[in-house]
């Protein structure tokens, strides 16, 4: 998995992160919370030692979106995970 962004002024792609399922946990998601969570089996370390991550939060706009988002990474994690 990764997170894209469309640059606006070139017009390029750049890859803000990228996850591989061998590294995370199983994905869950809250259609409540609107929100989908893929956490790491490994705790990551910051740059230099400063800071850690236990894996990504990506919070979306509508239900809808959560449950097929949240589903389809559901289903890739059981196939490929």
């Amino acid at each position: 998995m990764f997170l894209a962004r469309r640059q606006d002024i070139v017009g390029t792609w750049s890859v803000d992160w990228e996850l591989g399922y061998g590294d995370m946990k199983e994905p869950a998601y809250s259609v409540q919370r609107k929100e989908v969570r893929l956490p790491l089996k490994e705790l990551k370390k910051g740059f230099m030692g400063i800071g850690s991550s236990k894996g990504k939060v990506i919070q979306m706009e509508d239900t809808e979106t959560v449950e097929r988002v949240g589903q389809s990474l559901m289903n890739a994690y059981e196939t490929y995970g």
